[in-house]
């Protein structure tokens, strides 16, 4: 994208540099409001996805530019979402943390640092971390019920059954080639698609549709949500519960309505393999292995 400088007159490489950088944050933040007013997700803008790193060309004087203008973005944010603490962890210079702590002190709200200690420190536990935010800050972590029960595994036919997947990237490809041989239409909606699926939609073995999600799409049997936006994932999850529509939620284990198995098929056998969450390297293993046994017995038979 090309950026006409506007208000900058005769060549001033600094003065142009802000504008651009203050014109290119603030249609951002301009659009993220106007989505949010219309409660629509953050990949339908052209700005609201901010730069993940800023290349240029020059020396100190025009990296100073830079961070005073991400300093104005950080007060910027703070003043737009009414946010009364700022939490963030020690990242140095390079990771943008003065300019935080500037505009938090600028905006004149808490700053809670979150730092990593020296090699001469005694090590701080987990524990004491929760002890020290409790008794300083009154800060106290929602306390989940915790279980070890395991998860039931469950088959149910899909002939017929309209699967929806949200997202084109790898998981969503893999979960996609996972529910091919079971008779379900797969109807992918998506802005791009993962290369390894494009002679699938060719041959007609899924639907894809060349977009990204939107509020109310949701109308399958069920629901994979595997888009690269977390809350778009969420908005989808929600909406699928509004419909009682079983969901899965790719992101977010703590947000899913059922689980993706390993799968192992020989033999007329569909073995489905699952575990708390917490080893996906054992569930793989075990898979790895069945797959293994049942070919060797295929050949001793």
């Amino acid at each position: 994208r090309k950026f006409r400088i506007r208000t900058v007159q005769g060549p001033d490489d600094y003065a142009s540099m802000r504008e651009v950088l203050m014109r290119r944050f603030r249609h951002g933040l301009e659009e993220r409001q106007e989505l949010e007013e219309k409660n629509l997700a953050g990949e339908y803008g052209s700005f609201t996805r901010f730069p993940d790193l800023l290349l240029m060309d020059g020396g100190r004087g025009q990296v100073n530019i830079a961070l005073s203008v991400l300093e104005e973005l950080n007060l910027a944010m703070i003043r737009q979402w009414n946010i009364a603490c700022l939490v963030t962890k020690e990242s140095g210079r390079a990771g943008g943390v003065d300019q935080k702590v500037s505009a938090a002190q600028k905006a004149g709200i808490a700053v809670l640092l979150i730092g990593r200690p020296q090699e001469s420190e005694q090590s701080f536990p987990l524990e004491g971390l929760k002890a020290q935010l409790r008794d300083r800050w009154g800060i106290c972590p929602q306390q989940e019920p915790k279980t070890n029960l395991p998860y039931f595994p469950l088959f149910v036919p899909l002939a017929g059954k309209r699967v929806q997947v949200f997202g084109a990237g790898k998981i969503a490809a893999r979960r996609i080639r996972s529910l091919l041989g079971f008779g379900c239409t797969i109807e992918v909606i998506a802005p791009q698609l993962d290369e390894s699926l494009e002679q699938d939609a060719l041959q007609g073995r899924m639907v894809w549709h060349q977009r990204p999600w939107q509020p109310g799409d949701c109308a399958g049997d069920l629901v994979l949500a595997a888009t690269d936006d977390h809350a778009v994932n969420r908005q989808i999850v929600k909406e699928c519960r509004q419909k009682g529509i079983l969901s899965n939620r790719c992101d977010c284990r703590e947000d899913c309505d059922f689980y993706f198995p390993a799968l192992v098929q020989a033999e007329g056998l569909t073995i489905g393999l699952c575990s708390n969450g917490e080893d996906h390297k054992k569930v793989k293993g075990a898979a790895a292995w069945l797959r293994e046994a049942i070919a060797q017995r295929e050949k001793k038979e």
